[in-house]
C-alpha cells in the first residue's frame, strides 16, 4: 500500500539521497544504520527500562529505521552504487531488524509470546513469499496490505499510543493476509 505513496514521494526522497551522497554517505551505511536503529528499539523494549525510552525513543527508532530503508535504495541509484550485494544486505538486515523489534516487544512483556511468534513468522513469510515468487520472474512489490513500511508504521504508532500488543496482533493478522494475497497473485499470474 505505502509502496504507491513512496513512488509519489520519490522526488523528495531523491533530494534527501542527493544531500546524503554529497555528505559522503553510502547505501550500505544507511542500510546498517537502519538495522542499528531497529535493533536498538528492540533492545529498549526487551530491557523495559523506562516509560520515556519505551514509548518515545523506541518507536522513534523504529520510524528512523523505516526512513533509512526508504532512503538507502534511492541513495544507491543517485550514487550509482546499486549492487546485488547491497540488495542482499538490505533484505537481510531489514528482516533482522523486524525480528529484533518484535522479539524485544515480546521479551519485554508488551506482547504475548503467541502473538509475538505469529507476528515474526508472518512478517518473515511476507518477505519469503516475495523472494520466492520473484525468483519465478513475477514482481510482487505493492502486492498485499502489509509490506514492511506498513508493518513498521503499525508497530511504531501502536507504541506511541501505548497499545503495543494490539500493534503486534495487527501485524500478525495483516502480514498473514499479505502472504495469502501474494500466493493468490502468484497463482493467477504464474499458471
Amino acid at each position: 500500500m505505502l509502496t504507491y505513496l513512496r513512488r509519489n514521494l520519490e522526488y523528495g526522497v531523491g533530494q534527501v539521497a542527493s544531500i546524503l551522497h554529497r555528505a559522503g554517505a553510502t547505501p550500505n551505511m544507511l542500510t546498517t544504520a537502519g538495522f542499528l536503529a531497529a535493533a536498538s528499539s528492540g533492545i529498549i523494549f526487551a530491557l523495559r527500562t523506562s516509560q520515556a525510552l519505551t514509548f518515545i525513543l523506541a518507536p522513534s527508532l523504529i520510524l528512523l529505521s523505516g526512513f533509512f530503508d526508504v532512503i538507502d535504495g534511492s541513495l544507491a541509484r543517485v550514487s550509482g552504487r546499486t549492487t546485488k550485494f547491497g540488495g542482499v544486505l538490505d533484505s537481510i538486515l531489514d528482516r533482522l531488524g523486524e525480528i529484533f523489534i518484535i522479539s524485544g516487544m515480546t521479551i519485554g512483556g508488551f506482547s504475548s509470546v503467541i502473538w509475538g511468534l505469529a507476528a515474526v513468522s508472518a512478517s518473515l513469510m511476507v518477505s519469503y513469499a516475495r523472494a520466492r515468487v520473484e525468483a519465478e520472474g513475477l514482481r510482487l512489490e505493492g502486492v498485499g496490505v502489509a509490506e514492511r513500511p506498513e508493518r513498521i508504521l503499525i508497530l511504531s504508532f501502536s507504541t506511541f499510543l501505548g497499545y503495543i500488543e494490539y500493534g503486534v496482533i495487527a501485524v500478525s493478522i495483516l502480514a498473514t493476509i499479505t502472504v495469502v494475497q501474494r500466493v493468490l497473485y502468484a497463482y493467477r499470474h504464474l499458471n
